[in-house]
C-alpha cells in the first residue's frame, strides 16, 4: 500500500497580492446569491416608502447599455403625499409644504375617483422609466367619466412633476445602491467577511476549494438522523407568521448530505441567517435550496 500526501498552500485575504486580492473580491462579488440579498434590501426600503403601493425593481449595473434602476408597478399617490409630509430621511426636505392646504384638500377630493397610477417596467433595459408617468391626463379622464368638471388641471400636472422628481430620484439611489453592494468593496471589509466566514485562498487568489475534514465543522454535532432524509436540523425555532415561510438548504461536507431547515421571510433572508451560522461552509458546497 503507497499512501500519498497533498500539500495545499492556502492564503488568508490579507497575505495575498494586489492582483490576487483583486481576482479574490471579483470571485466574492460575483456569487448570485449577493443578487438576490441586493435585490431584498432594497425592496425592503420601497414597502416601508410605500406602503400602500405594489411596487417591484428592476436594476442593472454591469456597465452596460441601458443600466440604471427602475420602479414600476402600481403606486398609490396617498403614498406620495405621506412622504412628502413625512420622510425621516430628509431625502425630500426641499419639497415639503410642496402643496398648498387648498391644493391638498382638493388632491384628496380627486383620489376619491382615483388614488393610483402604473409605473411602467422597462421591457429592454433597466433604466428609469419615470418620465413616461401619465399622472395628469389619466386622472382628468376618468374624474370626467365621474361627472366631475372645472378640474384644475395645473394642480394634476404639479402632482405628476412631484410625482416623477420623487421616483426618479430614488431610481438613482438604488442604482448607486446596488452598484456599491454588487460592484464595490473595500479592503477593509473583504478582510472582515474572510476572517468571519473562514474563506481561504490560492496564491493567484482563486477561492481555494480544498474542503477540511468534518472535525472542522463542530456545528455539525447538532444534526440528527432522520429515518426519511438522513441528517437534519432545523436551524431555530418556527415562527407561524404570514410573513416567514420555511426554506430548506441542502448541502454536503465530504460524503455526507445534511438537510438544514430555516423559517425567515425570503430566501435570502434563509441563507443569510444560515451563513451567519455556519461561518465555515460556503455556498459552492450547497447543493440546493428552496422554499418548502
Amino acid at each position: 500500500m503507497k499512501i500519498f500526501k497533498k500539500r495545499i498552500e492556502a492564503f488568508h485575504y490579507e497575505e495575498l497580492s494586489q492582483d490576487a486580492k483583486e481576482t479574490a473580491k471579483n470571485w466574492f462579488l460575483n456569487d448570485e446569491i449577493r443578487s438576490e440579498l441586493c435585490t431584498d434590501n432594497i425592496m425592503e426600503k420601497v414597502r416601508t416608502l410605500f406602503p400602500k403601493s405594489e411596487l417591484k425593481i428592476q436594476y442593472s449595473v454591469s456597465g452596460c447599455q441601458g443600466d440604471g434602476a427602475n420602479l414600476y408597478g402600481t403606486l398609490c399617490i396617498r403614498d406620495v403625499l405621506q412622504l412628502l409630509k413625512y420622510d425621516q430621511t430628509e431625502r425630500f426636505k426641499e419639497l415639503q409644504g410642496y402643496f398648498s392646504e387648498k391644493e391638498e384638500r382638493a388632491i384628496e377630493f380627486y383620489m376619491n375617483y382615483m388614488e393610483c397610477v402604473r409605473l411602467k417596467e422597462n421591457r429592454k433595459y433597466c433604466y428609469c422609466m419615470a418620465d413616461s408617468i401619465d399622472l395628469a391626463d389619466s386622472w382628468i379622464e376618468t374624474l370626467e367619466d365621474n361627472g366631475i368638471y372645472n378640474i384644475n388641471s395645473k394642480l394634476l400636472l404639479k402632482l405628476e412633476n412631484v410625482t416623477i422628481h420623487m421616483i426618479s430620484r430614488l431610481c438613482v439611489e438604488f442604482e448607486k445602491e446596488a452598484y456599491d453592494f454588487l460592484c464595490t468593496i473595500s479592503d477593509e471589509d473583504m478582510e472582515e467577511m474572510c476572517s468571519e466566514m473562514g474563506y481561504l485562498f490560492n496564491e493567484d487568489g482563486s477561492y481555494c476549494a480544498e474542503i477540511p475534514s468534518e472535525e472542522s465543522y463542530p456545528e455539525l454535532d447538532q444534526y440528527v438522523l432522520d429515518d426519511d432524509r438522513g441528517l437534519c436540523l432545523w436551524l431555530q425555532e418556527r415562527e407561524d407568521s404570514d410573513e416567514c415561510g420555511d426554506y430548506l438548504i441542502v448541502f454536503w461536507i465530504n460524503d455526507t448530505r445534511y438537510y438544514c431547515y430555516v423559517n425567515a421571510n425570503s430566501m435570502a433572508a434563509a441563507l443569510g441567517i444560515f451563513f451567519q451560522n455556519y461561518p465555515h461552509i460556503t455556498y459552492e458546497m450547497i447543493e440546493d435550496h428552496m422554499e418548502i
